[in-house]
């Protein structure tokens, strides 16, 4: 019942495992919203090609007497069945794919795992496909209702399915459902939050960036006759080419979001190149100097020595500082953090200058020793700082085996855990805690491997108390453990790609249905059917290429907020693979828009207009 006592396990059992293993699960829940993201972008799309060939079949239901609640309870039995049949296919590809992952796990964790498809897991697929296809298939159900009987008298008809302003509010329930899925996978409000306000805000900026060109290209003065028909449909079709450079744009955005965030994980995992080879602690006070001599001994010295001393806080600015309660039924990453926060003992240094894997990010560092007049400084880490809601300025006071000692923040400190150095949430200014009782960690600096183990042999056997850690082998251990996840996070890539493909194929083949009509009168007029399919692969090829270049250019600033945000503060400028989406996406959408151009064009008005 104590809340001051708490299980750790191999996820949080340091700071520097525990920091690793949590950004992996951030990325990999990244990479599931933004596959869901994808995947509602792309089944947007086909139900509004689905919905609009379906306008005179809606016509007709009417004219037998169908009301409009009917009409739309008919439609969307059809787009529950459609999601309920397309769990299968997914299904059986996830059961293609777990041989490949017990062999995956079984060479990281060296155990064999028997993995196997639960039957919740492959309800829990079927419910999200319904979900997912009833919130976004909902709202574009609603232009049937504005469908009149008469229209089935008349050559020349359409439907607008364009997205209108009264009708953004339908898509509320799923922008609220899409949000609770981001906070549940990331487990953190911060994070689930951000996700989607950052997504939102994208959405406008990159519908403004659209607008802006049509607007710009609209004014541009043309000679050649068929660049001229380009640019002047791209502007008469205003909807229909923002709708397409939006749709472009954020799935690129989304493909290249995951590739650059992966580059600075992987970046933070392998660490530096200053690692120490051994680790001490539990060094007693008078052990310092018989740790020295034999360090001097083997031709080396102790890297780095950092005092430790034990104690409790006990009051934040002069109000009683009381343990969190137990967890929740549902409790998120900042929740759970703030919990341990609270509940657990401190352990308090100092030092008079900063480690090579710390810098001031707020405030001043100690700038001299504490002689006793007022009150002492105290520099804390910055995530400990967010997560206690503390700042500089507070009054912080500890409880030091039966000892009151007071400091106040004057700094925070920015601090790089994987460095394998000896580090401290809080420190104290050199000249308060030298009397208090306590031992000491050290670091040694990168040795060859025999003399390692000659120089632990030699700590051991003269100082049998001390425990000592090989960082070395725990490090070549995490790489080892990286080259691992380094699959899971290029497959993971890879498929977002391979949606976003799905979604490029989508929007062509709806634009190329919307344009049809025009498409067949241009080779009624004598048109060659060449001429017409360069002319409609030129209009898409145009606004795939601005889209593209504006998706990448977001894809940066997201990744770069993303990774300083929540991912250890490493960002990797990469052009490699954002180039190779750029250009492959080109080249795809040139196939797939010469494609569905054709196969418009081989068809006869008539057939058409029917």
């Amino acid at each position: 019942p104590d809340p001051g006592i708490d299980i750790k396990t191999h996820r949080n059992a340091s700071e520097q495992v525990g920091t690793l293993l949590n950004y992996l699960n951030d990325y990999l829940g990244l990479v599931s919203l933004v596959a869901l993201f994808l995947c509602g972008l792309g089944v947007s799309f086909f139900y509004r090609s689905y919905i609009a060939k379906r306008y005179r079949d809606t016509a007709v239901l009417k004219s037998l007497g169908f009301s409009d609640s009917k009409i739309l309870i008919l439609y969307l039995i059809q787009i529950v069945i459609l999601g309920l049949l397309s769990t299968i296919p997914a299904v059986l590809g996830s059961k293609a794919l777990l041989p490949f992952l017990g062999s995956m796990t079984q060479d990281l964790l060296n155990i064999e795992i028997h993995v196997r498809l639960m039957p919740s897991t492959m309800g829990l697929a079927a419910i999200t496909s319904v979900i997912l296809s009833v919130l976004i298939g909902w709202p574009l159900l609603h232009p049937l209702k504005e469908i009149r009987p008469n229209i089935l008298l008349q050559e020349h008809d359409h439907l607008d399915t364009r997205w209108k302003k009264r009708n953004l509010l339908l898509y509320l329930p799923a922008t609220i459902i899409f949000w609770f899925t981001a906070m549940w996978i990331s487990q953190s409000y911060i994070i689930g939050s951000s996700f989607l306000l950052a997504f939102l805000a994208s959405l406008v900026l990159l519908s403004l960036a659209g607008y802006m060109i049509v607007i710009f290209i609209a004014r541009l003065e043309i000679r050649n006759i068929q660049l001229k028909i380009v640019i002047r449909n791209l502007a008469r079709h205003k909807f229909a080419t923002l709708s397409c450079f939006v749709s472009i744009s954020l799935a690129v955005l989304l493909i290249n979001l995951i590739p650059q965030i992966q580059a600075g994980i992987q970046a933070q995992l392998h660490g530096g190149s200053s690692t120490p080879s051994l680790f001490l602690f539990d060094i007693q006070e008078d052990q310092v100097k018989d740790i020295n001599s034999v360090l001097e001994s083997k031709g080396t010295a102790l890297l780095q020595l950092s005092p430790m001393v034990r104690a409790r806080l006990t009051n934040i600015n002069g109000q009683p500082f009381h343990k969190s309660n137990d967890p929740k039924i549902f409790e998120s990453r900042e929740q759970n953090q703030e919990r341990r926060s609270r509940n657990r003992s401190y352990n308090l240094s100092y030092r008079e200058k900063l480690a090579s894997s710390e810098k001031v990010k707020k405030g001043k560092y100690f700038s001299d020793r504490f002689y006793g007049n007022g009150i002492p400084e105290i520099s804390v880490e910055d995530k400990f700082a967010d997560r206690m809601g503390i700042k500089i300025g507070d009054l912080l006071e500890f409880d030091v085996q039966g000892l009151d000692i007071a400091g106040k923040i004057t700094s925070i400190r920015e601090i790089n855990w994987t460095s394998f150095e000896p580090n401290f949430f809080i420190q104290f200014q050199p000249g308060v805690l030298e009397e208090a009782p306590k031992t000491y960690l050290a670091s040694i600096p990168p040795l060859e491997t025999e003399k390692k183990v000659i120089l632990q042999n030699e700590l051991v056997k003269k100082l049998p108390n001390i425990s000592i850690i090989d960082v070395t082998a725990m490090v070549e251990r995490i790489s080892d453990m990286v080259r691992q996840m380094s699959l899971a996070l290029t497959f993971m890539a890879y498929f977002s790609m391979l949606v976003g493909f799905v979604i490029l194929y989508s929007v062509a083949s709806h634009q190329a249905f919307e344009r049809r009509r025009e498409m067949l009168l241009l080779k009624i007029l004598g048109t060659s059917v060449q001429k017409i399919s360069i002319l409609f692969t030129s209009e898409f090829l145009f606004i795939s290429i601005c889209a593209s270049f504006f998706g990448v250019l977001f894809s940066y600033i997201l990744s770069f907020i993303f990774s300083k945000s929540f991912f250890g503060n490493q960002w990797i400028f990469s052009l490699k693979l954002p180039l190779l989406v750029f250009f492959s996406l080109q080249l795809i959408a040139f196939l797939i828009v010469r494609l569905s151009a054709n196969q418009i064009l081989k068809s006869k008005y008539s057939n058409v207009s029917n």
